[in-house]
């Protein structure tokens, strides 16, 4: 028997006369832009912050794309809806683009018709 002094490996071994720890515990993430990690001090899985910028979430709105991690926790881009049709207002809905006829005045670019 042998102590490793890290309370994050539930098994030490003698390996060549060196005590080696084995069984370490897991540490599931339990929010989106964090990770947990087991402290070999306390053997308790500890949570940090993710860095601005990590992939490794989804802000449930499908309507955005690109999702990262920020300070304020998951965020994404908004879908790029627009047709440069000024007689269309350009939305998404529930991730699929709709580009909606609209009434309002435009200019066709042909001078022989009236505003």
């Amino acid at each position: 028997m042998c102590n490793d002094n890290n309370l994050c490996t539930q098994t030490d071994i003698c390996v060549d006369e060196v005590c080696v720890g084995t069984n370490e515990i897991t540490c599931t993430a339990t929010a989106e832009c964090t990770v947990e990690q087991c402290n070999p001090s306390t053997g308790n899985c500890d949570v940090q912050t993710v860095a601005d910028g990590a992939t490794n979430c989804d802000d449930d709105n499908k309507c955005t794309i690109n999702d990262i991690c920020t300070e304020n926790g998951c965020s994404g881009t908004p879908m790029d809806c627009i047709d440069n049709n000024p007689c269309t207002n350009d939305v998404c809905s529930n991730g699929v683009c709709v580009n909606i006829n609209n009434d309002d005045k435009c200019e066709d670019g042909n001078t022989c018709t009236q505003k």
